[in-house]
């Protein structure tokens, strides 16, 4: 009875693996809040309060000061391929220029997608990496 109880559980723990993440589950949790969090420092240093820059983003002003302090979205290295794309959007947000704040993140996410140090540098654990599907 006991081997059966054990049996259960080991192909229980095969099922859950089975199950997994979807792609956008792994960019939801590491790519859209390093982004976020480049986003939140580029306009911090703009000189924008954090509740402006909340009020940008969809997001409280507490979010903002995580960002901001790297207590959530950290970015591990700077990848001017990327950061390039986040300035401008920072820029075109505090400028007023955004129609579509969601798609221009997903553009950001997908160049991001692409590279393993790009996604490395948002804290997407190696075994996740593969599971990322570039969204259309």
């Amino acid at each position: 009875m006991a081997g059966t109880n054990e049996k259960q559980k080991a192909q229980d723990g095969e099922e859950n693996k089975l199950v997994g993440k979807q792609p956008c589950e792994v960019a939801v949790w590491y790519i859209v809040p390093c982004i976020r969090g480049c986003l939140a420092r580029e306009m911090a240093r703009m000189d924008i309060t954090q509740q402006e820059i909340g009020d940008l983003l969809g997001i409280s002003q507490a979010g903002v000061s995580q960002y901001v302090r790297e207590k959530r979205g950290r970015s591990y290295t700077r990848h001017e391929e990327v950061f390039s794309k986040v300035e401008k959007l920072a820029s075109d947000l505090v400028e007023g220029r955004v129609e579509d704040l969601p798609s221009r993140i997903c553009k950001i996410c997908k160049v991001i997608q692409r590279k393993p140090e790009f996604l490395q540098s948002c804290g997407v654990p190696v075994d996740e990496d593969k599971r990322l599907n570039i969204c259309d």
